[in-house]
């Protein structure tokens, strides 16, 4: 193989080649190409996408520590794959010289500027943050960041911050059914209220009602009554009486004693 002068290039990968070990500033794309046996040799270098994940701790705005894991989906610039051979020789170093300390350096950067409450309402912003500045910091070194290439993962706080934050919730959960049991107690105490008074207009109504009838009632016995009376004239009491007299004279009267029902009016 020392000796063919042909050499293939795979897809998928650029080609580097070198003249007794100098870097030839020159791009070998996939196919075949020419070298000098013992005097140049070609060495290929990957453009394919590769997925580098980074674990980091960092402490928040608020002094609060959080772990965050970032994949970040990225490939070297073809037209600096010769730059990139002879910095790095290998897409592993680079990505352990300087692809993961950016990660990690940049990932601190904006989640210090956060409190770890709004890491959690406002981590799409965050996300997007920490992506613009990955891309543009790897962009230095002629590696591209595909669309949508940088996602967290995980975010995971402390257990002593989660703990704090369960016990918050619980509080506002209790406070919100001492609220609620409160407010039924007040909506109960009001019903009652409003129902005691309605049963009180009732009864008062009723008894007024009772009133008004017997007053009513009185009225009508008393003119009754006096109609009654009124109709009651000393002929009518005469008729009255001789209607229901049995024919019976009495056995005895006085001298002064009127013989009962006579009455003899002078004729003109």
């Amino acid at each position: 193989m020392a000796l063919n002068p042909f050499y293939s290039v795979s897809s998928g990968y650029i080609g580097v080649k070198t003249v007794f070990g100098a870097i030839q500033h020159e791009q070998l794309d996939p196919g075949l190409h020419f070298r000098t046996p013992f005097i140049s040799s070609i060495h290929e270098i990957s453009v394919q996408p590769n997925t580098s994940v980074t674990d980091e701790t960092a402490a928040t705005h608020d002094q609060q520590n959080v772990t965050t894991r970032t994949a970040v989906t990225w490939s070297i610039d073809p037209g600096f794959a010769d730059i990139i051979y002879q910095n790095y020789r290998s897409l592993d170093a680079l990505q352990s010289i300087i692809l993961a300390p950016i990660v990690a350096n940049d990932m601190k950067a904006v989640i210090s500027k956060y409190d770890a409450q709004q890491l959690v309402t406002e981590r799409a912003a965050v996300a997007e943050e920490i992506a613009t500045i990955i891309l543009r910091d790897f962009g230095r070194y002629h590696v591209l960041v595909s669309l949508g290439g940088v996602n967290i993962t995980n975010l995971t706080f402390s257990q002593q911050y989660d703990q704090a934050i369960e016990a918050k919730q619980i509080a506002q959960q209790q406070a919100l059914q001492a609220k609620y049991t409160l407010e039924q107690t007040q909506t109960s105490s009001q019903a009652q209220v409003v129902q005691a008074k309605a049963a009180a207009d009732a009864t008062v109504a009723t008894a007024e009602g009772q009133a008004k009838a017997t007053i009513l009632q009185a009225n009508a016995d008393a003119q009754a009554y006096k109609a009654k009376q009124a109709a009651l004239s000393p002929e009518l009491l005469q008729l009255t009486a001789m209607q229901r007299w049995n024919g019976v004279l009495p056995t005895y009267m006085g001298g002064q004693a009127p013989l009962p029902f006579l009455s003899i009016q002078p004729h003109p």
